[in-house]
């Protein structure tokens, strides 16, 4: 069975005469904010793409999978969720392989569960993992890869979308949005477009907490680094891009060379929130 929210409108024509309208709108719609593009499947029945265009054809670790909908979601693309039933099960990862960096697989945990009868109350933290055989490329890194480290993003309810997603005190969390359909999104903290072409990125991790940045250059050669994060092309940017972790992280850049990891040239780590920006 499908179920859908019906939205009715009153109005008057002529000042006497009622004409009424029923609107037949998803129960939730799913959009994907991320600047890159994902594949969302699930098991449960009736999401439909909110798009005209043709899906793209599925590349051959894709393969249609009889037991689940797939859907390729360009960025701010969305899927219209018509699935009956409490909550609706989905998976997601990359779309792309990437250009440069790691590449990453389906998201931990393998399926995420979205309310559909009441809102998100905050935040989840999700992450598309580090694939072994990638990891592998970088033998010096495979201690800190074996976190369950990868490229991580949240889904939310999109009125609660704020800078570094931090709680304002301000999120509503009744189940319905007034005028509207319900938007879930999934979303980055931060993401960098790469305008050199030779760039990755990669996470720092610290040797303790009390390092402070005066001390950063010093013990810079004995810092652990992540794998670097995946550079996919995108269209939209035309250039590279990578998904970032929150303002907080410490992350450094990474140059490429011709002599593969021993040949990287590493900058001193910095944070995105240290960073003035500017349009």
């Amino acid at each position: 069975s499908l179920a859908a929210n019906i939205c009715c409108k009153v109005s008057l024509v002529d000042g006497s005469h009622p004409f009424v309208e029923l609107f037949i709108e998803p129960r939730a719609i799913l959009q994907n904010k991320l600047p890159v593009s994902i594949i969302l499947r699930t098991p449960m029945p009736h999401t439909f793409l909110s798009t005209d265009m043709p899906q793209l054809e599925h590349s051959p670790d894709e393969h249609e999978d009889p037991n689940y909908t797939t859907h390729r979601i360009m960025p701010l693309e969305s899927v219209e969720v018509f699935t009956p039933g409490p909550s609706i099960a989905t998976s997601m990862r990359c779309a792309d392989l990437p250009i440069g960096g790691t590449s990453t697989g389906w998201v931990d945990g393998n399926f995420l569960d979205i309310p559909l009868k009441g809102k998100i109350l905050e935040p989840l933290n999700c992450t598309f993992p580090f694939k072994t055989k990638s990891i592998d490329r970088y033998e010096s890194l495979r201690q800190v890869a074996g976190r369950g480290s990868g490229s991580d993003f949240y889904v939310l309810e999109a009125d609660d979308v704020t800078p570094d997603l931090k709680e304002t005190g301000e999120m509503s969390h009744n189940p319905a949005v007034l005028g509207g359909v319900r938007t879930v999104v999934f979303i980055v903290c931060n993401y960098a477009v790469d305008h050199t072409g030779n760039l990755l990125f990669e996470k720092v991790f610290l040797k303790g907490d009390n390092a402070s940045r005066r001390d950063l250059k010093s013990i810079n050669a004995s810092l652990l680094g992540s794998p670097p994060y995946s550079a996919f092309s995108s269209t939209h940017h035309r250039r590279r891009v990578s998904l970032l972790p929150d303002s907080s992280a410490y992350i450094r850049l990474v140059k490429l060379t011709m002599d593969g990891d021993e040949g990287m040239v590493r900058s001193v780590p910095f944070r995105t929130e240290d960073c003035s920006m500017t349009e």
